[in-house]
């Protein structure tokens, strides 16, 4: 682990990823004793095993490049002769359902920074640029179909 050039957290969370899978199969497959044991599907059922749990695909795609990693160093050193977990399919980012203000919420936000002009200044400009994002996304479809590039914080049209 230390030839990837990694800080020490990420090769600590790597480690510890390790671990976590080598407990989980020791407690549901009491079969297997040795490294070339390991089966793709005892990856896959791992993983689905995390989901279940509620881990987001994040922490399953990181806990799998761990696994990932450390099946490759095992073939390197001739221990075993290919990974199982090299084509084990990555799992997906879960897409957030997008939160909008309530109407109440707006108001309340307005009337908490109302006794402060400098707040209420920039509270109403940072929701005059959400409202004009909206509007432009209408209009345009999408940021990367628009005539303008957003640069260092300002508005410049291509050149």
């Amino acid at each position: 682990m230390r030839e990837l050039d990694k800080s020490p957290l990420t090769i600590q969370a790597y480690r510890t990823d390790i671990q976590q899978f080598l407990t989980w199969l020791i407690e549901h497959d009491v079969t297997v004793t040795k490294a070339h044991q390991v089966k793709r599907s005892h990856i896959n059922e791992y993983l689905r095993y995390l989901a279940n749990k509620g881990r987001t695909g994040t922490t399953r795609a990181r806990k799998l490049v761990s696994l990932q990693l450390f099946f490759t160093h095992l073939v390197k050193e001739g221990v075993i002769p290919h990974s199982p977990a090299a084509t084990v399919d990555r799992p997906r980012k879960e897409r957030k359902p997008k939160q909008y203000l309530r109407p109440d919420e707006y108001t309340k936000l307005l009337a908490a920074a109302g006794g402060h002009p400098r707040d209420f200044a920039l509270l109403q400009l940072f929701l005059l640029l959400l409202s004009f994002s909206f509007f432009y996304k209408l209009a345009f479809g999408s940021v990367k179909q628009s005539p303008y590039v957003y640069l260092n914080w300002t508005w410049s049209t291509k050149r």
